[in-house]
């Protein structure tokens, strides 16, 4: 039930989000038009808007069928989440393949409408390139100085100082894999930081003070968000480990925290956005002498590619908050493809994951004194002489059980779980089944169901009968 909503819910943002920014390329700013550079007198050309017309009236059908799509392939996740992790990815791929590939449709002709029809910014030879060294040093000024990112870092450090949660991260697996992932989501702000400041500066007019007044506000806007959002990162970390690690019973809480630490950041950007661009037009408003930079040449794709461009991140041409990477550039081709490889990688991994979760049975074997139980998510195994207790259970016991590493998807609970009362788990239960078998090692307890009830009993005869061989 809880991932068909956040699946749903998130689907719908997505959309929404994607045919916000992508849609808006059909409306005439900054010089261009579905990114296309043109006088504004163009638009009212009949090829023009015919083929803005033709683009609009096609992403509003697809992305209202995608808006019902995006709910349905949440459906299967009330019966099994393999299958709906499966659709998911496949409608995930397929709508942003089209999306993109719509949008870049629709430049290309515009493109070659505009070589066609001899159409161009201004009376003069439009510019391919432009630079403006003043405003470099002002910007550089404004951007906040890398090490602040440091802040973040500390932060997270100083929680390991305390016993229970240093002994948390190095003895669950969870700890470990939650600290390694925050420590890469902070290089990754910090890179991106770095490479935003990098960057060139954008040029829109003759005049230096436009061009130092707009990258100065964007660059002490965007080096800020990157910071700020980095330290709310940390502060969502630190707000789960400490939960997880001293009281179950607050389990519920540190979500909570964690989703309000991740929240505000994402609303913090589009806040940012809005009153950047609200901000950015005032200025240009009022500039007498704009300067258009007609660069569609490297963007006749619909990507950009300039060999002889240093840069291996520019602005996007089609959304200004985001960048992507200069694929005339070696490193850029190797980013974009690797990128690509580990995308379609993971999603074919997870989507592996999830079906070996729900369709490989658990089994359990007896060798010598070797006790094993496989499934298709963790196996465990211990010695016969490790068990202290064995009960064949109606239910599962009376108690809190917090997943640490696997499902807990309302049908099944398969992996590393952690009881108030109990302790240390491992379950491969599925919750309507019965009898569940309980064996308490000094380690863990594991929790253990079977197809049928006369298999659960033979296993329980079976391992009773090797603890009194022992």
């Amino acid at each position: 039930m809880m991932l068909f909503w956040i699946l749903a819910i998130t689907d719908l943002i997505m959309v929404g989000i994607t045919w916000a920014v992508y849609g808006s390329s059909a409306t005439y700013r900054n010089g261009m038009l579905l990114g296309v550079h043109l006088p504004e007198s163009a638009i009212s050309l009949s090829p023009v808007a015919q083929l803005t017309d033709s683009y609009q009236k096609h992403i509003r059908k697809f992305y209202l069928l995608h808006l019902v799509l995006g709910v349905v392939v949440a459906i299967p996740f009330f019966w099994l989440a393999s299958i709906g992790i499966t659709l998911w990815c496949i409608w995930f791929c397929v709508f942003l393949a089209r999306a993109v590939s719509l949008l870049y449709s629709a430049h290309r002709q515009l493109y070659l409408l505009k070589l066609e029809q001899g159409l161009g910014n201004t009376t003069k030879e439009p510019f391919t390139a432009a630079a403006d060294t003043r405003t470099a040093i002002h910007t550089q000024k404004a951007a906040l100085p890398l090490y602040w990112h440091l802040l973040p870092l500390v932060m997270v450090f100083i929680p390991l100082f305390f016993s229970r949660i240093r002994n948390y991260i190095l003895t669950d697996t969870s700890g470990g894999i939650f600290l390694i992932t925050w420590i890469v989501l902070w290089l990754f702000f910090l890179l991106f930081a770095w490479g935003y400041s990098k960057n060139g500066n954008r040029i829109y007019s003759a005049h230096t003070e436009i061009n130092v007044a707009i990258n100065t506000q964007e660059h002490r806007y965007w080096s800020r968000m990157f910071f700020f959002y980095s330290l709310c990162n940390s502060l969502a970390f630190i707000s789960e480990i400490f939960f997880l690690a001293n009281d179950l019973e607050w389990y519920w809480w540190s979500h909570l925290l964690f989703f309000i630490f991740q929240t505000i950041p994402i609303v913090a950007v589009f806040v940012m956005y809005f009153r950047l661009k609200k901000k950015k037009a005032q200025i240009l408003a009022a500039d007498d002498e704009p300067m258009y930079v007609d660069d569609d040449y490297y963007w006749r794709n619909g990507w950009y590619d300039n060999p002889a461009d240093p840069r291996f991140m520019v602005p996007d041409r089609f959304c200004t908050t985001n960048f992507t990477t200069n694929i005339g550039r070696p490193a850029g081709k190797i980013l974009t493809v690797s990128m690509f490889v580990v995308i379609a990688g993971l999603l074919i991994w997870m989507c592996g994951l999830f079906i070996r979760m729900d369709f490989v049975p658990v089994q359990m074997t007896i060798d010598g004194t070797q006790v094993s139980i496989t499934s298709g998510y963790t196996d465990t195994s211990f010695s016969t002489d490790e068990i202290l207790d064995l009960q064949l259970l109606d239910s599962l016991p009376d108690d809190s059980f917090v997943r640490s590493n696997g499902s807990a998807d309302g049908h099944q609970l398969l992996g590393v779980f952690r009881g108030k009362k109990t302790g240390p788990c491992r379950m491969y239960v599925e919750l309507d089944e019965s009898p569940v078998l309980s064996i308490q090692t000094d380690e863990y307890t594991v929790f253990l169901t079977a197809p049928t009830k006369i298999q659960a009993e033979n296993w329980y005869q079976e391992l009773k009968d090797h603890m009194f061989d022992n």
